[in-house]
This record gives C-alpha cells, sequence and structure tokens, in this order.
C-alpha cells in the first residue's frame, strides 16, 4: 500500500497497490476486505489530497519521462483530469481548507520550490511563488512545508492569494524524508514517520540429533 489518503469524513482510505504500476483503489479503514479499484492504466498513480468538502482527489501521476497533477471527483464515475501538466515535474498537490488553492512542489525553476495554484483555474487568479521548500501542508490559513532548517510555515490569504512572512513552525533538522511528515488540521499536532536503524540479523544453526536413525525410519531401504 502507496500513500493513504483519509476521505473527508474519515470513513474511508484511497490509496495506491503496485500490480505491477501503482493503481488508485478506495475503501474502508479495513482496506484489505472492502477496497475498489477506482482507476488503473499504464501509469503510477498515488492520491495525495482531498477537498474540504469531499468532492475532489488531488492526485499524482507518475509517467517514464515526468510527474504531474490531476484532480478527480470522487462522486459518480471517477475520472482523473489533467491539472498541471507541464515540461517540469509538480508533485505533493495539497487542496486549501476552502479548496480554492492547491499548493504544490515543483522542479520549474533551479531548486525544488513550492507554489499554490487556484482551484479551479478561471483566470481571475494567478499562481503564487511560495520558495524554496518541499511538500506542503495547510494549518488553516498557513502553508506549512518541509525544508532544510525544519517544518516552515508562512500565512497565506486564501480570498486574495497574498504572503506573509516566513516562520519556523518546528526547528529541524528531522530525520526523515521530505514526505514523511503530517499537521494536524489546526497545526498544532506533528506526526512524522522515523525511520529506525534495524537490528544486525543473526544466522540460525539448526542441530538434528539421531538424523540416521531418524531417515532410516522415514525413509526404510
Amino acid at each position: 500500500v502507496s500513500h493513504p489518503v483519509w476521505t473527508a469524513d474519515g470513513r474511508e482510505v484511497l490509496f495506491s497497490l503496485e500490480r505491477p504500476q501503482f493503481d488508485l483503489y478506495r475503501g474502508e479503514w479495513d482496506v484489505v476486505n472492502s477496497a475498489t479499484e477506482l482507476a488503473t492504466d499504464p501509469y503510477d498513480k498515488h492520491a495525495w489530497s482531498v477537498s474540504g468538502d469531499g468532492r475532489f482527489l488531488a492526485l499524482m501521476t507518475i509517467t517514464p519521462t515526468s510527474r504531474d497533477i490531476a484532480v478527480a471527483m470522487l462522486e459518480g464515475d471517477f475520472e482523473a483530469r489533467p491539472f498541471l501538466a507541464s515540461e517540469h515535474d509538480e508533485w505533493t498537490p495539497a487542496f486549501s481548507p476552502d479548496g480554492r488553492w492547491i499548493a504544490y512542489t515543483s522542479d520549474e525553476a533551479a531548486e525544488r520550490e513550492l507554489w499554490v495554484a487556484p482551484y479551479p483555474d478561471d483566470g481571475s487568479r494567478r499562481r503564487r511563488r511560495v520558495g524554496s521548500g518541499l511538500a506542503p501542508r495547510w494549518a488553516g490559513s498557513e502553508i506549512a512545508y518541509f525544508s532544510s532548517d525544519g517544518i516552515m510555515s508562512m500565512p497565506f490569504d486564501l480570498a486574495s492569494g497574498q504572503l506573509g512572512d516566513e516562520m519556523v513552525r518546528y526547528a529541524g533538522p528531522w530525520p526523515f524524508t521530505s514526505e514523511d511528515w503530517d499537521l494536524s488540521p489546526d497545526g498544532e499536532r506533528l506526526l512524522i514517520l522515523k525511520e529506525v536503524p534495524s537490528s544486525p540479523r543473526r544466522s540460525k544453526v539448526t542441530v538434528v540429533l539421531g538424523f540416521a536413525e531418524q531417515l532410516e525410519r522415514l525413509a526404510p531401504r
């Protein structure tokens, strides 16, 4: 199972299974018994963020040449429609609480940066560049993201799209990769996936006593 995401009502989980490419599935928390397939095609797909009203899923699609962002309705027939698909990589999409913006990571510039794009893009609002960072999350009207200095955040006016000043939310460095973390909706709790060093493997030696007698009993000549 790859990158599980809760639906807005907390009753189901959206996730990917490798068969052999990563395909999208949806099921109750007991996903083994209740999962239903949402979409299959030759390329990997990973669920990433559900809009606050539960109607839309932002997902990441991976082809041999790029990573792109698509959006699908979770009601009715499932159809993932391209949202950001360019010659650059775009990944880790995150819906704002009001569902009117999607924050994401891009390598459009020389380094990986965060951007915020209006959703849907009707031409009335423009994209906003946040700056250096990875894997954005929303905490109310703030954008939080991973950086070498720790978990940073920046106020974001959901109505106008104006950005505030960057601040350190949780000082780093952190022992995890950029995607292995999450925030509670109020931004007060931090969840991280920490790698624990495994213990050295031990060789096992089995000694069989009376082997000749047992062999004669099981396979007499």
